[in-house]
């Protein structure tokens, strides 16, 4: 097979009713080079791994599959890093997961001309819609109200805007140089989550770009790992972010803001609701009066029950604020 200039490293897990939708957008790809499309089903449980075997077999020349018998993602083994990156044979790597989807032909074309006129640069990305699958209803340009079309000065500023979340990566919408992969300082430490860490430790690499324009679509569907239906879950995921964003200040000798330091308070306060027996990985920082009681008294059932009831309060009152934002 030609060398591929391209992967695109795709994984999913029972993704029956997306992965063909996904696929497509590889396969419609216009490029003036080769791509080779790397699928990796983490044993799926539904038809998704005989959809991609059936793709497999029409694409030999494209699709490089990788099927597991027992799932990776439960067993704390990340898929991307673990079994895709090694097989990719291109000089760069496209992200896409198997219920998300690429919605311009020309994606790739656009990121490699600029990758390669700008060596500098090592990250470029894009905007995206969400597409709620529950509702069947849509978000349109998700990064509209953030900085991501702001220049950027130095790694600092940009470290600093994806720590506090003003600047997003929708993975979906990344192509990212190979080489970045082998100059990321090793973490002693694994998170939840696979992508936000990346792209920290890229950050102080190389340069990233965005580019102000669609290349994706985000399906945000119940009982993914950012959004589960497990009560317990779902509270450990934001603590995940908030510890994994402190220790990455830590590695690179940032100061921790006061954004994070609120940002973790509140995740950890609530993740203890759900699991008493949890021990922090960091103590609150600063906390006022009322976080105090409410960490010093956490495993009393009575005040459980009062500060469960604060919380899901305060989570209405959110989504109430939020509504009348947008009216």
């Amino acid at each position: 097979m030609e060398r591929p200039l391209v992967t695109i490293a795709c994984t999913t897990y029972n993704h029956e009713n997306f992965i063909e939708e996904c696929i497509g957008g590889f396969l419609m790809q216009k490029t003036t080079f080769p791509i080779e499309i790397i699928i990796h089903d983490d044993a799926s449980t539904d038809g998704t791994a005989k959809i991609v075997e059936e793709y497999a077999n029409e694409h030999p020349e494209l699709i490089v599959p990788v099927y597991q018998k027992v799932n990776q993602y439960s067993q704390g083994i990340k898929p991307w890093p673990n079994f895709v990156f090694p097989k990719a044979r291109g000089k760069y790597i496209a992200l896409c997961e198997g219920d998300d989807y690429w919605t311009d032909p020309y994606k790739l074309q656009k990121q490699v001309d600029f990758l390669e006129e700008n060596e500098e640069y090592g990250v470029v990305h894009g905007d995206s819609h969400f597409y709620i699958q529950t509702t069947q209803k849509w978000q349109y340009n998700a990064n509209k109200f953030l900085s991501n079309a702001y220049e950027i000065k130095d790694k600092r500023e940009l470290f600093n805007r994806l720590v506090n979340a003003d600047y997003k990566i929708r993975t979906a919408t990344v192509l990212f140089r190979k080489i970045l992969l082998d100059k990321r300082k090793p973490n002693e430490k694994e998170f939840l989550m696979g992508d936000t860490p990346m792209w920290l430790d890229f950050s102080q690499i190389t340069k990233f770009k965005y580019i102000d324009e669609v290349f994706a679509v985000y399906r945000i569907v119940p009982n993914s790992a950012s959004r589960s239906t497990n009560k317990k879950k779902s509270f450990r995921f934001p603590l995940s972010m908030a510890e994994m964003r402190i220790f990455y200040a830590e590695k690179f000798n940032y100061p921790i803001n006061d954004k994070l330091k609120k940002r973790y308070n509140t995740a950890l306060l609530n993740y203890l609701l759900h699991d008493k027996e949890y021990e922090p990985v960091y103590s609150l920082f600063h906390p006022n009066s009322f976080q105090e009681i409410r960490f010093k008294y956490n495993d009393v059932a009575v005040f459980r029950v009062l500060f469960k009831f604060i919380e899901k309060y305060s989570k209405y009152m959110r989504i109430v604020t939020q509504k009348l934002k947008q009216s």
